[in-house]
């Protein structure tokens, strides 16, 4: 986890990509004769944007992190947008009735 403060979505997205592609061109020897090739998947998220808490905020970046692996992997992934994920919350008017005392509607 990479923590960038006050950082927007796009240029933490761009710091991002540039770490996938530092670790994409490296060759990875394990401290041996080795070949290894390795690739990253990268969720970002941001404060407030995409989250309201500190732990909402890493679930956000993780969700999308594995929305990254499950797309083709090797690649960054943004987080949804708290409004998208909140379903619309529905206001009711507050509705004030005046019954008479005498009023058979009335509720009891």
């Amino acid at each position: 986890m990479i923590v960038l403060p006050d950082t927007g979505t796009e240029l933490a997205g761009q710091v991002a990509e540039r770490i996938r592609h530092k670790i994409t061109r490296h060759n990875f020897t394990g401290g041996r004769r080795l070949q290894l090739s390795l690739t990253a998947s990268f969720g970002v998220a941001a404060f407030p944007k995409h989250a309201s808490s500190p732990q909402q905020l890493i679930a956000c970046a993780d969700t999308a992190m594995y929305e990254a692996k499950a797309a083709n992997k090797n690649c960054v992934r943004f987080a949804a947008d708290l409004a998208i994920r909140e379903p619309a919350k529905r206001v009711v008017p507050n509705v004030q009735l005046d019954y008479t005392e005498n009023d058979s509607s009335k509720p009891s």
